[in-house]
This record gives structure tokens, C-alpha cells and sequence, in this order.
């Protein structure tokens, strides 16, 4: 049985920032394409449409290739959700009375 190796889950807020980088443009290109040709069609079909293209697109294309590009940043080791909360640290640091 092949191992996988276990890398730690990258931060949502930065896994979302590089999501979104890839969402944005992929969604502005395919309704640059497709609306001409799916303009008389009401919305729930063309976005259908777009999503049946953007989808696959993310996935087996534009995510890859992200992930790859921003490896080292999805992965460094200054976890931010690690950190103490500005209330945490107000809390242990000594006080001046």
C-alpha cells in the first residue's frame, strides 16, 4: 500500500486568497466567452453553463498549478491561526500596578 505523505492543512484565509486568484480570472474569461453565444438564455442556464466550464477548469487546471506557484507560502511554518489572540497576549503579559 503506497504512504502518503502528511503536509499540514494551509490557513483558510490563505487558501482562499489563492482560491479566489484563480476563481476571478477564470470566471471573468468563461462569461467573456460564453455570454455572446448565451445572452438569450435566462440566468439560471447560463450560469449553469459557466459553471459546468469554470468548475473543471479550477479544479484540473487553474488549482494546480496555483498550488504549485504558492507552495511555500500555503505551507510556511508561521501558522497565523497559531498565534496567541491580541486578548491572549494582553492577558499573560505582566502588569504594571
Amino acid at each position: 500500500m503506497k504512504q502518503r505523505s502528511i503536509c499540514p492543512e494551509p490557513p483558510r484565509h490563505r487558501l482562499a486568497v489563492v482560491i479566489w486568484m484563480g476563481i476571478y480570472p477564470t470566471t471573468t474569461c468563461a462569461l467573456f466567452a460564453i455570454d455572446p453565444f448565451l445572452s438569450s438564455l435566462p440566468l439560471p442556464l447560463r450560469t449553469l453553463a459557466q459553471t459546468a466550464i469554470v468548475v473543471p477548469t479550477m479544479v484540473y487546471v487553474v488549482l494546480p498549478v496555483l498550488q504549485r506557484l504558492f507552495a511555500r507560502w500555503l505551507t510556511s511554518g508561521d501558522r497565523d491561526d497559531e498565534s496567541p489572540s491580541v486578548v491572549q497576549r494582553m492577558r499573560s503579559a505582566p502588569s504594571h500596578r
